[in-house]
């Protein structure tokens, strides 16, 4: 009868080992992945539209899933939340609109903190709004995609591009005729005449 516990020491020992093993790793990989995401978060906070920047943000609710994250879950939530009301157009109020990022800005940094309490630092309000660097040669080389990407989808609107390849000349219209079409895609070219009788007297 002395021989069972020895029996069962011996099956369950590796057994529970293997088990608690398994379990410590798992921990690690959950604390791995809830300071993955912090970091992230943090070094993005000045470009936070960035595409790794929301791809950690939009994974919150799975990486701090537990009871104790809800101040995490519910910081996310007042940033979608405001995230998803219209921003007022800057150039017709201004002050709407500043008064729209700053709510962002602050619902963000209450995120940014709580996401930190959660992993272990415990930042205030003014150091992370404080404690980053964003080189204006960032900030301009944004705006200026933003104006390039506008001006690239006028040009490609179907008036303004059917308009750019009339002005091209013969050349377009007898390229074109040769396809037997005045087509390009879902774009009707005019004909150059019809383009010229629409000038103003003023450009002839």
């Amino acid at each position: 009868m002395n021989s069972i516990p020895i029996l069962v020491a011996i099956f369950f020992g590796p057994v529970s080992a293997l088990l608690a093993s398994r379990a410590l790793d798992r921990l690690r990989e959950q604390r791995k992945a809830r300071l993955e995401l912090y970091h992230t978060a943090m070094s993005y906070r000045a470009a936070w539209l960035h595409p790794d920047s929301l791809r950690a943000l939009n994974n919150i609710d799975i990486v701090f899933n537990k009871k104790k994250d809800e101040p995490v879950r519910f910081a996310w939530e007042k940033v979608l939340q405001h995230a998803y009301t219209k921003r007022p157009d800057p150039k017709a109020d201004q002050t709407g609109a500043k008064a729209w990022d700053d709510r962002m800005w602050d619902l963000r940094v209450d995120l940014y903190q709580q996401l930190g309490i959660a992993v272990g630092f415990d930042y205030g309000v003014d150091y992370i709004k404080t404690h980053m660097y964003y080189p204006q040669l960032h900030v301009d080389t944004e705006v200026e995609w933003i104006q390039i990407r506008k001006q690239l989808l006028k040009l490609l609107s179907s008036e303004e591009l059917a308009r750019r390849l009339s002005s091209l000349g013969p050349s377009t219209e007898e390229f074109l005729k040769q396809l037997g079409t005045n087509q390009v895609g879902n774009l009707t070219v005019p004909e150059q005449s019809a383009v010229d009788s629409k000038k103003s007297p003023l450009n002839s």
